[in-house]
């Protein structure tokens, strides 16, 4: 019993003698800190203008909020895209069938994949008589 009690509290007792505080500038002594000259402040260089930038930005949808919302709603069927200078700017694709639809208008473009329901495809099924 007292041997069980002994390996249960040697790793307590040893862990209290690494985790005691040592007194202060004990370990001071050990870290050599480099001294160095004192560095001269760099003489204050010219100030070059601004690199340009490599490309232009893209432009900012309008009322993204809204466009992002209406694309959200309908990410499950429709593919949602953006396109700048184009009479129609807001395009949606059918993820199934590749059916393309395109409004100058958010609003109506949400409106008509909500309603858009596109024909089922046909299917061929086996001949039971030649099964």
């Amino acid at each position: 019993m007292s041997r069980v009690l002994f390996l249960l509290l040697l790793p307590v007792a040893l862990l209290l003698a690494v985790a005691s505080p040592r007194p202060p500038g004990a370990h001071r002594a050990a870290i050599a800190v480099p001294t160095s000259p004192a560095v001269a402040p760099c003489p204050a260089a010219p100030m070059k203008p601004p690199c340009r930038q490599a490309r232009s930005l893209p432009r900012r949808i309008p009322d993204y909020c809204a466009f992002a919302a209406m694309a959200l709603r309908n990410e499950a069927r429709w593919e949602i895209t953006y396109e700048h200078d184009s009479p129609a700017p807001c395009t949606a694709r059918h993820r199934a069938n590749g059916d393309v639809i395109a409004t100058a208008d958010p609003e109506l473009l949400d409106e008509l994949l909500r309603a858009y329901d596109p024909a089922p495809a046909a299917r061929r099924y086996l001949d039971a008589v030649n099964a």
